[in-house]
């Protein structure tokens, strides 16, 4: 009797264990998958989250970046559009002779960095002023210049196209009115300007690190100074093998100059009050975000372990 309740209870008991290890299998069938799911869906929300924040604030300061690059580009346009102006009124009041005409402009001369060959004027008869003392050729027609069809159709001291200088290798725009001083005759002023210096600023002047930048004329899409050498001089288009330029083409032929994500950059634009220029800022944002992603590297191996 005794061996068959002793045989009895230890069936039981077997039972029993096997009932209670049958329940900690599910319990941790169960829970384990929970945990597991609860900490991908809490790390993937914050790293979300995170990216959301980051890249905001990093358009921010791309935005604000390019807005204080500009801004110095026009105030440097703006400071020899002063000058110009200057110059055209004194010579539209003064009532100057040929010889002090000269002798006024001559005061131009390496004075500016900008127009460091200072001031020229030029009219339809073929009269040709310089202080610089650079004589053309006898088959030179000032009608017939750029510069002075440029100027004829400008009441007011205007920028004109840039083009780039064989000599310097710098971009060069000029600056022409037509002069309304009372002789009767279709007289221009200009002034040939370097873009020497805002290429400068537009290459040396980011203040959000890791970030380029490009200065676009908008009219011929032409990149007139560049971070990256060999983007300068580039004419944006489309079918620009380039995709983040292809995708800055396309912006700028739809006049959209609002922040946006090209093929994995942030860019950000920029149009310079007074001139046909626009300032483009643009980064990685692989870049941006590479210290969270090597963050969320480090969180995922903590997780598994």
């Amino acid at each position: 009797m005794k061996s068959t309740k002793n045989r009895q209870k230890n069936q039981s008991s077997n039972v029993s264990k096997k009932r209670t290890g049958s329940i900690k299998v599910r319990l941790v069938g169960t829970i384990v998958p929970i945990i597991i799911l609860s900490i991908v869906v809490i790390l993937s929300w914050t790293y979300s989250k995170s990216e959301q924040i980051i890249s905001e604030n990093a358009e921010q300061l791309l935005t604000a970046s390019t807005k204080e690059q500009a801004a110095s580009v026009g105030s440097w346009a703006k400071e020899n559009l002063s000058v110009f102006k200057t110059v055209k009124k004194t010579l539209e009041h003064a009532n100057f002779t040929k010889k002090q005409e000269l002798s006024y402009l001559s005061k131009f001369l390496d004075e500016y960095e900008s127009f460091p060959l200072g001031i020229y004027i030029g009219s339809k008869d073929g009269e040709f002023l310089d202080a610089s003392g650079w004589v053309p050729d006898k088959d030179y027609v000032v009608a017939e210049t750029d510069w002075y069809k440029e100027g004829v159709t400008h009441k007011d001291v205007t920028y004109g196209a840039a083009y780039l200088d064989n000599n310097t290798g710098d971009y060069i725009f000029s600056a022409t009115a037509l002069l309304d001083d009372g002789s009767g005759k279709d007289r221009v002023m200009a002034a040939d300007v370097s873009l020497k210096s805002a290429s400068e600023i537009v290459t040396s002047s980011n203040s959000m690190e890791y970030s380029k930048s490009l200065l676009v004329e908008k009219s011929s899409n032409t990149i007139l100074a560049s971070d990256n050498e060999e983007f300068r001089a580039n004419v944006l288009d489309t079918s620009n093998s380039d995709e983040l330029l292809a995708g800055i083409a396309s912006k700028i032929s739809s006049q959209n100059y609002e922040p946006a994500l090209i093929h994995g950059y942030m860019v950000s634009m920029q149009p310079i009050d007074g001139t046909d220029w626009l300032l483009i800022s643009y980064i990685q944002k692989a870049t941006v975000l590479s210290k969270l992603t090597q963050l969320r590297t480090y969180i995922v191996i903590l997780a598994i372990i």
